[in-house]
């Protein structure tokens, strides 16, 4: 039995996908599978509500300088000069002072 929620946002012809995935799985058919449904049911929800609250917070925080973020972030990383190009033309189409935006020029 494996269960799946996805969050999907396209940006253009990029896309990033965030995904909660919570499974059990079992040799034999037996009756144990339909009683762990419900917990793995539970278990995808809290998952999809830890996801939602931390999309929500990238929407509404604001980077008071993006730029340096981004080479942190690069830093961090370990980007070669080919990946911090291809940030660099993300960051292009993004450039607003909100955390979701720096994270999509990633994408």
């Amino acid at each position: 039995m494996s269960i799946a929620a996805f969050f999907l946002r396209l940006i253009c012809t990029n896309g990033a996908i965030s995904k909660t995935e919570v499974s059990a799985s079992y040799r034999h058919v037996s009756i144990k599978i339909l009683n762990e449904f419900p917990g793995v049911l539970d278990n995808v929800s809290l998952e999809l509500r830890n996801q939602r609250d931390q999309f929500r917070i990238s929407v509404q925080t604001r980077v008071d300088n993006p730029l340096a973020t981004i080479e942190n972030f690069n830093r961090q990383f370990q980007l070669g000069e080919k990946e911090k190009e291809a940030v660099k033309g993300g960051w292009s189409k993004e450039m607003r002072d909100i955390m979701i935006n720096v994270v999509n020029a990633y994408t």
